[in-house]
């Protein structure tokens, strides 16, 4: 099986599943998956919808690529991890953008400060800095969202 990654009871993350894993995703126990990859990158698996669903189990695609990142757009991937059924698998191609994209979400239903999702975020084995633009965009979305409060 790919490494898919526990973040708590509800919500797990993963890289790109093979068709061989996805069939496995009802043993899992996974009820929905949401993928943020493009149609466009290297090894997206055109038949995945359909070998997801035809599983029984919900599937969502809403790419998420650097060029495309903002506010919005983090904001709508929060609300769709939000109302997807639970458990829920996220995945991207290697798993970062699926792993920021969950943390967001935890660390902004809980209140999280920027330094306690970090923190959160390096006891999960995330290193922030890996990707610096993805880390700005992260720091700027947790910023705002207790800013408003």
């Amino acid at each position: 099986m790919a490494d898919i990654k526990k973040i708590n009871e509800q919500l797990s993350i993963a890289p790109q599943l093979t068709p061989a894993e996805i069939d496995q995703l009802p043993e899992l126990g996974f009820k929905s998956v949401l993928n943020l990859r493009s149609p466009a990158e290297n090894g997206f698996l055109t038949e995945e919808a359909q070998q997801i669903e035809a599983l029984g189990i919900a599937y969502t695609l809403t790419p998420v690529t650097l060029p495309s990142l903002n506010e919005a757009l983090i904001t709508q991937v929060v609300k769709q991890i939000d109302n997807l059924p639970k458990p829920a698998l996220i995945h991207c191609g290697s798993a970062l953008r699926a792993g920021y994209m969950v943390i967001l979400y935890q660390a902004t239903k809980e209140g999280m400060t920027l330094d306690a999702a970090k923190q959160w975020s390096n006891e999960l084995g995330f290193d922030m800095m890996r990707n610096p633009q993805l880390n700005q965009h992260f720091e700027d979305y947790i910023n705002k969202i207790i800013w408003r409060k």
